[in-house]
């Protein structure tokens, strides 16, 4: 997922999409989700359990029942302390805005781009070569993190 552009979910119909509230505003930790179309949700497929997430065990049979639906994928107990912080955090972001944000990735990618591209050893051979995206034509910066 990215983090500094809207995801259009109408547009580019994933089957899963992460989201890790940490890494949108670094809080709270342990708080996530996957977003799973119904129709790709049998492609799911778990090999283990854990607490919370089967409906049958025993130690005289090798069989084991998981719950169903989403709740097999929920180990353990959510923490529920810090749910309150994703909302405050997701309204940070409204207020600061996808557009913005965006903007200042952006910028900061572009500065560690060329920065990184003009170290040089003493002989003038280069420091470190950068796979990806530079190789494109023209080398303007576009405002999606591509190349033109």
């Amino acid at each position: 997922m990215s983090l500094s552009r809207h995801l259009n979910l109408k547009e580019y119909q994933p089957e899963f999409v992460t989201v890790s509230f940490y890494k949108i505003f670094g809080y709270p930790t342990g708080i996530g989700c996957l977003l799973v179309k119904k129709c790709a949700f049998h492609k799911l497929d778990k090999k283990w359990f854990a607490g919370g997430t089967v409906q049958y065990a025993s130690v005289s049979n090798p069989f084991y029942f998981l719950a169903d639906d989403y709740e097999r994928f929920e180990n353990g107990t959510i923490n529920y302390l810090d749910i309150p912080a994703v909302t405050i955090g997701l309204d940070y972001i409204l207020d600061i805005g996808m557009q913005r944000i965006n903007e200042r990735v952006t910028s900061m990618t572009k500065y560690l781009y060329q920065s990184l591209k003009n170290i040089y050893y003493k002989d003038g051979s280069r420091f470190i070569h950068l796979f990806g995206p530079s190789c494109q034509r023209n080398h303007r910066w576009h405002h999606n993190h591509e190349f033109l």
